[in-house]
């Protein structure tokens, strides 16, 4: 499947893809960073974003006005958009439980 790519909303001057990529047409792609709890941000006119809210603002409807963006697989790392979704806070954390139970038995 190829790969489709957007520009980000309030920042003209970048890309981003349905992979979790971002890329400056002034500079090409982007090396995200990561954060201390593991999100991978990178920085867009001086600001730092995060990835994973930038993919989902860019290629996940969000009908009912959720304030989070969940990690489908658990991993703050993969940023396709197939591993995104919108939730409420409340549904991000029994997610994490959920999610954090699952990793504890495979241990």
């Amino acid at each position: 499947m190829e790969e489709v790519w957007k520009q980000v909303k309030d920042y003209p001057d970048y890309l981003v893809s349905d992979s979790g990529r971002i890329c400056s047409l002034k500079s090409g792609l982007l090396k995200p960073s990561e954060n201390s709890r593991g999100y991978m941000l990178v920085t867009l006119n001086g600001e730092n974003k995060r990835l994973h809210r930038i993919v989902a603002m860019s290629f996940i409807p969000n009908p009912e006005n959720k304030d989070q963006v969940n990690h489908i697989d658990g991993n703050p790392k993969n940023n396709k958009v197939s591993n995104l979704e919108w939730s409420t806070n409340s549904e991000n954390q029994k997610h994490r439980y959920s999610e954090l139970k699952k990793s504890n038995k495979s241990k």
